[in-house]
């Protein structure tokens, strides 16, 4: 998944380099956001199919490690998503505040898991919140940036 992250994570790099050749902290930032935002949000995909993975032979993490493990590591990711929204002071307070309120809410959505017993409802909750975290936080770029 890390792998596939740095694939997933270019395209706004690409999209900033056809339109200003010049290096800008903004495209290497969010290809940050999108490189850590990848393996949370694949890791409960893998949690909540975690059956089809063993069934079918793929040494995914939670099938190799267990869902202790898996859990572990996404929060590590979630939490390292906590400084980036800093770097795009550009954008302004308004999007400072929600990329913070959004990255502190997944990162309390990761830490929640170890309280709770059902890994899989779990899973979906971080799958969901995955979805709707790289949503709204684009959309919030979108926004703060028309003039």
């Amino acid at each position: 998944t890390v792998v596939g992250s740095i694939a997933g994570a270019i395209p706004p790099v690409i999209g900033w380099a056809a339109v200003d050749p010049h290096f800008h902290v903004v495209p290497f930032i969010l290809f940050l956001l999108m490189f850590l935002w990848q393996p949370p949000h694949f890791l409960a995909l893998a949690m909540k199919r975690c059956e089809e993975y063993r069934a079918a032979g793929i040494p995914m993490l939670p099938v190799v490690h267990g869902f202790a493990m898996t859990k572990r590591q996404m929060v590590i990711w979630v939490a390292c998503l906590l400084p980036l929204p800093f770097y795009l002071f550009s954008l302004g307070t308004p999007f400072l505040t929600i990329a913070t309120l959004l990255n502190v809410g997944w990162l309390i959505l990761g830490l929640y898991g170890f309280k709770m017993k059902d890994d899989v409802k779990w899973a979906k909750w971080m799958f969901v919140y995955s979805l709707n975290y790289l949503t709204i936080l684009f959309v919030a770029m979108v926004i703060v940036t028309i003039d």
